[in-house]
């Protein structure tokens, strides 16, 4: 069957392109700053945050058999989309070609070459999945068990009206998770939680509610879901429907 790769949903095989070199798996590298103290040797390492990585750039050898022009292939292989490989098909990449493909006449019709693709560090799980929904009526809870190599930092979409308390894990003095209260004015139906965006927006997403909002213990942080473990998410309040976008994502 030999090796593809689909570049905003569009495969390799379909533009005449044969894959001749497979990018490794890369594990990212974590982003630290190195600060250099006078009269200390060597230097003092300061990660910028759990979780936080540096994109890194995933080359793909090619060669095209002239079904389809060059020029058409290098149409297609430009600016920023999701990227799946044949050596990983259940995950997608978020990434930018940061280059023009660059490619060799090697006989007529026949071309060889290669693309520079930047990939963000953490990987989406693919196909993607389909949300967690919980219908219902007033108070309610779920348990997701977690998955990924990293916190998820999922979107909350809350369908409901009047005061609406989101829990999600251990929300205490010296637990993980937080508790976000959203007060809704008459006439809204609900919010959606961005938790990776930091945002709590009306259901359309054209509206800013943070001034509705009071949120407790670890900020937007503890909204997230720890990685290894099962977290109950939890609402109190006139909700009739709770979706989870957990948004898994591995290195």
């Amino acid at each position: 069957m030999g090796a593809w790769f689909t570049w905003n949903g569009k495969d390799s095989r379909s533009m005449g392109i044969v894959v001749t070199e497979v990018p490794p798996h890369v594990y990212p590298e974590e982003r630290v700053q190195q600060v250099h103290v006078i009269g200390r040797p060597g230097a003092v390492l300061i990660p910028e945050g759990d979780g936080i990585y540096n994109p890194y750039v995933k080359s793909i050898g090619i060669g095209n058999r002239g079904s389809v022009s060059h020029r058409e292939i290098a149409a297609w292989l430009r600016g920023t989309g999701t990227l799946v490989l044949s050596s990983e098909p259940y995950y997608a990449y978020t990434a930018r070609i940061i280059s023009e493909a660059q490619v060799e006449r090697i006989f007529p019709g026949t071309y060889s070459g290669q693309v520079d693709f930047l990939v963000q560090p953490l990987k989406a799980e693919y196909p993607p999945q389909p949300a967690i929904t919980v219908e219902g009526s007033g108070d309610g809870s779920t348990a997701i068990k977690a998955r990924g190599d990293v916190a998820a930092r999922p979107v909350y979409r809350v369908e409901g009206t009047g005061t609406v308390v989101l829990t999600v894990g251990d929300a205490s003095e010296t637990g993980a998770g937080s508790v976000l209260s959203v007060a809704l004015e008459e006439g809204m139906d609900g919010f959606v939680v961005d938790t990776d965006a930091a945002m709590v927006t009306s259901l359309d997403g054209t509206e800013n509610l943070s001034h509705l909002c009071e949120l407790f213990y670890n900020g937007f942080r503890g909204l997230w879901l720890p990685s290894g473990d099962t977290t109950t998410v939890s609402w109190t309040g006139a909700v009739t429907s709770v979706s989870i976008d957990p948004r898994w994502r591995w290195l």
